[in-house]
């Protein structure tokens, strides 16, 4: 008798389990990120998180932020009304300042006239621009 008749000859090693693989949506454009975070901003953020970082992430709505924001400052400042809203309410701190005997109409007048030469709608424009700009980068990286 052989020894070998103790081990069950009809069994084999168990045969491992192939792993379960979970097929991946692909990965989002960069145009279907920027629409869908309106819609569906639960698989955006999803997305954002399973795929490499990428700088177009950051960069393309700070830019698209900024960019909507200067032409809103140009489209704002092109309309005389404005300007001249803008102005009066640039002027009433003197005007209260020349009522309330702190300041000469001479000096007022002066200080009106130089507010004006200083804050042409072309200066205002580009600073208004500028500040748009710097407010869509920065909004970006505080709402980060």
């Amino acid at each position: 008798m052989s020894h070998y008749t103790d081990i069950d000859m009809d069994s084999s090693p168990p045969i491992p389990e192939p792993p379960l693989v979970v097929p991946q949506a692909p990965a989002m454009s960069l145009a279907a990120r920027l629409m869908n975070i309106f819609a569906t901003p639960g698989e955006v953020a999803e997305d954002i998180r399973r795929s490499r970082p990428s700088t177009a992430n950051w960069l393309v709505p700070s830019l698209l932020y900024g960019f909507i924001g200067a032409v809103s400052v140009i489209l704002t400042l092109s309309q005389p009304t404005m300007i001249d809203q803008i102005r009066a309410q640039q002027a009433k701190p003197i005007e209260a300042k020349v009522a309330a005997g702190k300041m000469t109409r001479t000096q007022g007048d002066q200080a009106i006239a130089m507010m004006e030469k200083y804050s042409t709608p072309a200066l205002m424009k580009t600073f208004g621009s500028m500040g748009a700009i710097a407010m869509g980068f920065g909004s970006v990286f505080l709402w980060a």
